[in-house]
Order: structure tokens, then C-alpha cells, then sequence
């Protein structure tokens, strides 16, 4: 997978605007990926909130890089082509 952080654009101090395509429902393997951009930007992701609808496993706690990120599954309220990332720096 190719994440390109120079397509990522913040909207404030504490927002990032930008798109992301996974090629696989796998969302540990997936998140690595997009982790290994992002963490040196925006800092450790440490929370995800995602909709259950396009991942078949759904695990509380994924470990991406060496650290656990917890992962909130919303069915509702949470658009199913989104996901919302939290970090310790940024926020959301």
C-alpha cells in the first residue's frame, strides 16, 4: 500500500484532511502502513473509530509498530467509508 503524505492536508492545528485506499479487509495489516506516515507527522495514533461494515475482524486493541491502538467499532454514527484517528499531539 502507498500512503502519500504531501495528499494530507491539515484543516487546524489539531485536524488532518486526507485519503487513504486499503487493498485488503484486514485493518491490523492495513493500519501499519498508514502509521508509519502518519506517527512521525501528527505523533503515536493511539485510538481509531471505524464502522464495522468493510472489516470482517474486528479487534479491541490492534498492535501497529509496537504499540496497542484501541479501536472503537460504531455501526452508526460513523460513516462506513471513513475512520476517525485520535493521537496523543493532535487529537482528532
Amino acid at each position: 500500500m502507498t500512503v502519500n503524505a504531501s495528499a494530507c492536508r491539515p484543516l487546524s492545528d489539531a485536524e488532518l484532511d486526507g485519503a487513504w485506499w486499503p487493498r485488503s479487509r484486514d485493518l491490523t495489516h492495513e493500519l501499519s502502513a498508514l502509521a508509519d506516515v502518519l506517527d512521525p507527522l501528527w505523533g503515536r495514533i493511539t485510538h481509531i473509530a471505524v464502522n464495522p461494515r468493510h472489516w470482517p475482524i474486528r479487534p479491541r486493541k490492534i498492535l501497529v509498530n509496537g504499540h496497542a491502538m484501541k479501536a472503537g467499532w460504531f455501526p452508526s454514527g460513523q460513516d462506513p467509508h471513513k475512520i476517525l484517528l485520535l493521537s496523543y499531539t493532535a487529537g482528532r
